[in-house]
């Protein structure tokens, strides 16, 4: 399989998981294109102040790539810090969420692979 740029599907989701602002997700693959074994594989683009709310997965873990810029993030009640290049595994029943509080858009790949 082949997916060129122009047939990535794209979504904007305000508030998600309780956050503030707006986040522009990039579906990359598609839940039914992982093979049953996961059901997120997406770039995600969160602007200065915006975030993505403090949640849990079930029977799932979910990784956080950082591309671009810096963000605040909770991972399972600990504050931690992440820049260009870190990552991040939130395991199955942790709970998470993530704060740019950086100057610029801040860009992830986030997998959610089942556990």
């Amino acid at each position: 399989m082949v997916r060129r740029r122009g047939e990535i599907n794209s979504e904007t989701r305000h508030g998600m998981m309780n956050g503030e602002g707006a986040i522009r997700m990039l579906h990359i693959l598609r839940q039914e294109e992982l093979g049953g074994g996961g059901r997120l594989f997406s770039r995600v683009f969160i602007d200065p102040g915006s975030s993505i709310g403090c949640h849990a997965h079930e029977k799932e873990r979910e990784i956080y790539y950082v591309l671009k810029g810096r963000g605040a993030a909770d991972h399972d009640g600990e504050p931690v810090s992440l820049e260009e290049g870190d990552v991040m595994v939130i395991g199955n029943g942790m709970s998470h969420g993530i704060r740019n509080d950086g100057e610029e858009t801040l860009e992830l790949l986030a997998v959610i692979l089942k556990d």
